[in-house]
């Protein structure tokens, strides 16, 4: 069915490099952040909904000379037919079940931003992020939107056993089609890779 995409266990975490990026011409802001991210299954607990769900702690820090501090809390729940995650407030229907090419999901269909259709692909297949290969991975397509004014592409890839192992998110307001540097008006870019993992 593919729940194993979506471990949940108190104790399991996970360490990534992120670079985050967003630039706005009209006001002349370009700004690159790059850090650490750490993830960790803090406790469990019963949501309003009467379900189990995960308590999930996030640190974070420029580099891995200097201590984890805490960022933010967010939280993971795991029924028999999806997989959700409340991020920032706001929460995803990351996965759904069973796992295959035949199912699209509203991502956002618990929150109010507009509707993104969710598919799978590249089903079970052996994946490699930053040199550590994972045997079987499913890739979520989130967004692929490409026209006259602007470029959207979002993905995530998730391994049997382990949870995230990547993640792609770009944004762009563009002209023309054209997506060069030079003439992008707005972008933001976001760019998540597991480094290690454990329980």
């Amino acid at each position: 069915l593919g729940y194993t995409y979506f471990p949940l266990s108190v104790g399991s975490w996970a360490e990534y490099d992120v670079m985050e990026i967003k630039v706005d011409t009209i006001v002349s802001y370009y700004d690159t952040s790059i850090y650490q991210l750490k993830e960790i299954i803090q406790s469990t607990f019963i949501d309003n909904q009467g379900r189990p769900s995960y308590r999930i702690e996030r640190y974070w820090r420029t580099n891995d000379t200097l201590p984890w501090v805490i960022k933010d809390v967010w939280y993971a729940t795991k029924t028999t037919t999806m997989a959700e995650k409340v991020e920032e407030d706001v929460r995803y229907v990351k996965l759904v079940f069973p796992v295959n090419d035949e199912k699209e999901w509203n991502g956002n269909v618990y929150n109010t931003l507009p509707q993104w259709d969710y598919t799978y692909e590249n089903l079970h297949e052996s994946s490699t992020v930053s040199g550590i290969t994972f045997d079987s991975t499913t890739t979520v397509l989130q967004r692929d939107n490409f026209n006259f004014i602007e470029y959207e592409y979002a993905y995530e890839i998730w391994a049997a056993g382990v949870g995230l192992v990547k993640k792609h998110y770009v944004d762009m307001d563009i002209s023309n089609y054209d997506t060069t540097a030079n003439k992008v008006k707005k972008a933001t870019k976001f760019y998540q890779y597991i480094t290690s993992y454990g329980n």
